[in-house]
């Protein structure tokens, strides 16, 4: 896998991520060293006299034995991220996260039962941080590259919130609607704070189309605009490309985000 720098250089309209790595190294301790013998020279009788002070007694000792708790692990082929522990995500890490690709778009609204048919435990999910974001948006480029195309999208978690659910504009532009109240998360497994505060410019647009709204979620890279790439939009649940787009790829979902806590 190309590392995160090597595809922001080759988008050239990345943000910078800034995935927090940690290194812990095992301590090691140094040896001591041994006392010295003491050694009695000398001669004569008392050399040969027998103490006449009982031996002291030594009392065997059981060394206490911890078993020490495994860390959990996620399943093959599915990437494990740790987390901050908060009330918002359960208090629980790490998380295992996996994309499912798919070369033709597929429709948000069959995320979830794709995940569940992937893992029973799985289900739609969503990026927590900027090293999620960075993973993500790393597979997802690195996939469409090897499919010769630039741009795309996945789906993930989030759902419009059934008071902004209208095509009345005053609504959907007012205070009650706006990009950090118009979307909730459908799985309780993630602080959505920073699904909140990364919306594409100009999203979420609560664009109208016949009979559908746009009342679900994508995360998509744009190779042509730097302030759409990496970051959300919202987007129609039942359809696969963008009705008054559809040649546009960036608005088309080549799979969808998947992740769970190891039971």
């Amino acid at each position: 896998m190309r590392s995160v720098s090597s595809v922001l250089i080759a988008l050239g309209l990345l943000a910078t991520f800034k995935p927090a790595d940690a290194i812990f190294r095992p301590g090691y301790g140094g040896g001591g060293h041994r006392p010295p013998s003491s050694y009695h020279h000398g001669g004569g009788e008392e050399d040969c006299k027998t103490s006449s002070s009982a031996p002291a007694t030594t009392t065997a000792t059981t060394p206490s034995t911890t078993t020490v708790k495994p860390a959990p692990k996620c399943p093959a082929g599915w990437e494990t991220l740790f987390r901050a522990p908060t009330e918002a995500n359960g208090n629980r890490s790490p998380y295992c996260m996996k994309i499912l690709f798919s070369e033709t778009p597929i429709l948000i609204e069959s995320g979830q039962s794709r995940c569940q048919a992937e893992n029973s435990n799985a289900v739609m999910t969503m990026m927590e941080g900027e090293g999620e974001r960075a993973f993500v948006a790393t597979q997802l480029y690195n996939t469409l590259t090897s499919w010769g195309r630039k741009s795309g999208a996945i789906a993930v978690d989030g759902v419009r919130v059934r008071n902004c659910v209208s095509k009345d504009r005053a609504v959907l532009d007012g205070p009650d609607c706006g990009p950090t109240k118009s979307y909730a998360l459908t799985n309780q497994n993630t602080n959505p704070n920073f699904f909140f505060n990364n919306w594409a410019q100009n999203e979420p647009s609560a664009n109208a189309w016949t009979y559908d709204i746009e009342e679900c979620n994508q995360f998509a890279i744009d190779s042509k605009n730097i302030n759409r790439t990496a970051r959300f939009n919202d987007f129609y649940c039942k359809m696969d490309v963008a009705p008054n787009d559809p040649t546009n790829t960036v608005y088309w979902n080549f799979g969808v985000l998947c992740g769970m806590y190891q039971q």
